[in-house]
């Protein structure tokens, strides 16, 4: 049964002190009380280690980890020592140290596996807020309606669904072996959810109630770390690069998709490996015909957008 499912709550942090008693409030407010929190502390310089001491000696849920030199720097890493140990669990959550559950977030999300057999993950609308504003959070007393999506691979990459790590409540088993990408430091999240659905057979459900608030403001745990250096831009870049190298062999694989990384491969200009790749894989064989007719099509979109400039590519790729 489902109401004795234990959730384990993978929680990171830097320099959060100001934030975090609300993210950790919101957990401990939680409908469903089978939880625990597994904190890794990306070796903050604040306070932070003080105020969650404080809720430790509260609630023996709350588990706090310093992350040490065998990790590297950075949100994935976090995440990646903080799955390495679960020692068990039956789900598993990624959340953030600024940012708001629903207090009856699980509670919801552990009854769309009852209602669905054999469901992979569970997702939701998000509501964003601004650092400062109030939340007026209130309790669903209604039926919450949901549905299964039909094609979560396609409706992920092409942004029909956008949902970020904090939002789904995923089976263990399905993403136990599955570890972030320490080089990225921008859309890790992204990759390891595109490589998921395109290699596993995912049955997912989206819920029609927002559970989970984000908090924007200026300074991210991100930013904090890098400064104003290009790493969002290469990170973005390399994500979409490798995500390219799994789907190319999917059967889920279609045109629509295509287009997404040809587009994006023409807008990012220091994206060339990427279109290097593309070019490669049209010359050998490996994509079909009627991806490089796709590649002229989106160019000749490309090119009424940005002028003369892409009418050379078009006839570059016309002949590969």
């Amino acid at each position: 049964m489902h109401n004795q499912s234990l959730i384990t709550i993978i929680l990171t942090t830097y320099n959060r002190a100001h934030l975090i008693r609300e993210t950790l409030d919101s957990i401990i407010a939680q409908t469903y009380s089978n939880w625990k929190c597994i904190i890794i502390d990306d070796n903050s310089n604040d306070n932070t280690s003080e105020v969650i001491q404080e809720y430790i000696k509260k609630d023996i849920r709350f588990q706090y980890h310093v992350k040490g030199d065998k990790y590297v720097k950075g949100l994935s890493a976090s995440r990646n020592m903080g799955m390495d140990l679960i020692e068990t669990t039956d789900f598993i959550h990624f959340f953030d140290d600024d940012d708001i559950m629903h207090p009856q977030k699980f509670e919801i999300q552990l009854k769309e596996f009852e209602k669905y057999s054999n469901l992979d993950l569970t997702v939701f609308p998000t509501v964003n807020f601004k650092d400062g504003e109030k939340l007026n959070i209130e309790l669903i007393n209604q039926k919450v309606e949901s549905n299964i999506i039909a094609n979560i691979a396609e409706d992920f990459i092409l942004l029909k669904r956008i949902f970020t790590a904090q939002v789904p409540l995923i089976k263990y088993e399905y993403i136990k072996e599955v570890r972030f990408n320490e080089q990225l430091f921008y859309a890790e999240e992204w990759e390891v959810f595109n490589k998921l659905f395109f290699t596993k057979s995912t049955k997912a459900s989206y819920v029609n109630k927002p559970l989970y608030y984000h908090r924007k403001h200026n300074i991210s745990i991100t930013a904090n770390f890098y400064g104003k250096t290009n790493i969002k831009e290469i990170s973005n870049n390399q994500a979409f690069i490798n995500v390219y190298q799994v789907v190319k062999n999917s059967p889920l694989f279609n045109g629509r998709i295509f287009s997404r990384f040809i587009t994006f491969a023409y807008n990012n200009k220091q994206n060339d490996e990427l279109l290097t790749k593309i070019k490669s894989d049209l010359k050998k064989g490996l994509l079909s015909n009627r991806f490089k007719d796709i590649a002229v099509i989106v160019l000749v979109f490309c090119a009424r957008l940005h002028g003369s400039l892409f009418i050379k590519l078009i006839h570059r790729v016309a002949r590969w």
